[in-house]
């Protein structure tokens, strides 16, 4: 169970590592063009400055969690094939 736990939380990781720049650069194209229209007051305030930063912190916190809760599973994991490994070594020989 903690191997498919732990694979899952791979998976995870990886889409944060990877959706996060592809948003981040997208939100921030978005942003350049909108602040070069009438709608520049919109995107170029305070609020936006401190949604970005808060958004961004969010992102890190949850990528250290879960990278954190995957380490941890490391352990039950290296042990489970430990045992696997044990319980093949005896038909491992083929007698002739």
């Amino acid at each position: 169970m903690a191997r498919i736990i732990r694979i899952a939380l791979d998976l995870t990781l990886i889409s944060l590592r990877n959706v996060g720049p592809v948003v981040s650069k997208a939100w921030f194209s978005a942003k350049d063009y909108f602040t070069t229209t009438s709608a520049k007051p919109l995107v170029a305030n305070r609020f936006i400055t401190k949604a970005e930063c808060t958004i961004d912190k969010v992102n890190e916190t949850l990528t250290q969690k879960v990278q954190k809760m995957r380490d941890s599973l490391l352990p039950k994991e290296l042990e489970y094939l430990e045992k696997e490994i044990e319980k093949l070594q005896p038909h491992q020989y083929v007698q002739l």
